[in-house]
């Protein structure tokens, strides 16, 4: 598993780089890490805990782009970390010489697992992706391998170093200093103001008597699903049975995003806007929509100009878990938009309250965080 050093002078003649763990066989890459700005005698000093011998950038640029590439087919994203690291590496849509590189065995994908500790989830994944007969698992077990050193006592691990993202916050307020958002303090966005509930909330209630919660919910799971296609029908028959629900139209646009038809999804969110104009869902998604067609300017308007759910639906003491996420991660995606990330840290720290695992939250916090490894790390390299 080869282990690339990727280092950049800067006009100053001080150094950054970035280190990458590439798992050739499936994974892409497994573990990655960066220092920057360092003197010379800091770059030496951070070298010497590396085995180095020099290569082509093009080689690097091929080995690790292509690892992503090879284990995202197969279903599998590359460390996160990742995301701060891609910046030390030239753009992947940048002219670099092609190079051959066979990733695989045979260029099948291949799993690397013990008897003992069967990688049944990845093999899962890769039924999934690749298809039976597709991989392979190759078992340490199988080759000789046995327990002589089981007993000896392994060397502590050093502590892990700072997080990185917080390294990124530090360094981004040094540079440019804190930005002043507009009226949007975090003592007024405060979770206690209002009870979040887990469980469907009562109020507001957009079903009837004659409908089937349990019936919505499952097409609510269906819409978000790989089989997203199969909700469309089921959803247009209730929404011309129940045509004052929203949450149909709602569900509607999740079944033609995960169905690959982006302009339909798009008409819908413009229509539910229209219709439901106090539906929070179809706000947040009539916002995202903005934000897609780089229409950032035009969203405090879509909110009434509120940045805070109780200024917006004042007779309402308790929001559904969705509900609060979708609010909170529109808002941190337009401040992010708009560069006041100091404004979108104050909805991203909120964000971070919710340890669920939840898309529209990680996705706002990754271009949050994109954002600000962009400039930080373009101004860095401009030095």
């Amino acid at each position: 598993m080869p282990e690339i050093l990727v280092a950049r002078i800067h006009k100053s003649g001080h150094i950054s780089c970035g280190v990458y763990l590439v798992d050739m066989l499936c994974f892409g890459i497994k573990d990655t890490f960066f220092s920057f700005n360092m003197t010379q005698h800091e770059y030496e000093q951070f070298r010497e805990d590396f085995i180095l011998k020099k290569c082509d950038y093009a080689l690097a640029h091929n080995i690790i782009y292509g690892a992503v590439e090879f284990a995202q087919k197969c279903g599998f994203q590359p460390h996160k970390d990742f995301s701060v690291t891609q910046y030390i590496l030239e753009d992947p849509g940048v002219d670099i010489k092609a190079v051959k590189i066979e990733f695989g065995e045979d260029g099948v994908p291949t799993v690397v697992a013990t008897l003992d500790d069967e990688p049944k989830h990845i093999i899962a994944q890769l039924e999934k992706t690749v298809g039976p007969d597709n991989y392979k698992v190759v078992y340490l077990d199988g080759f000789g391998f046995d327990d002589e050193y089981d007993d000896e006592t392994e060397d502590e691990e050093e502590p892990l170093p700072a997080d990185p993202f917080e390294m990124i916050d530090e360094l981004y307020e040094q540079k440019f200093g804190k930005q002043s958002g507009p009226d949007v303090n975090p003592a007024t966005l405060e979770l206690r103001q209002y009870k979040i509930s887990f469980e469907p909330v009562e109020k507001p209630n957009y079903f009837s008597p004659e409908e089937d919660m349990r019936k919505a919910e499952k097409l609510h799971y269906l819409a978000n699903s790989k089989s997203a296609r199969k909700a469309i029908p089921k959803l247009k028959t209730l929404m011309k049975k129940f045509p004052n629900n929203p949450i149909y139209y709602n569900y509607l646009i999740k079944a033609y995003e995960n169905s690959g038809d982006q302009k339909a999804a798009e008409q819908v969110c413009e229509y539910i806007y229209q219709r439901f104009p106090d539906y929070l869902f179809a706000k947040c998604n009539y916002a995202q929509y903005l934000l897609k067609k780089e229409k950032a300017e035009k969203i405090p308007e879509v909110f009434d100009n509120k940045f805070e759910l109780q200024s917006i639906y004042p007779d309402r003491d308790e929001f559904h878990i969705s509900e609060v996420l979708a609010f909170f991660s529109i808002l941190c995606r337009y401040f992010t938009a708009i560069d006041e990330l100091t404004t979108a840290d104050v909805y991203g720290g909120l964000l971070k309250k919710f340890d669920i695992d939840s898309p529209v939250k990680d996705f706002a916090l990754y271009q949050l965080r994109a954002k600000k490894y962009e400039k930080v790390f373009g101004e860095l390299l401009s030095q």
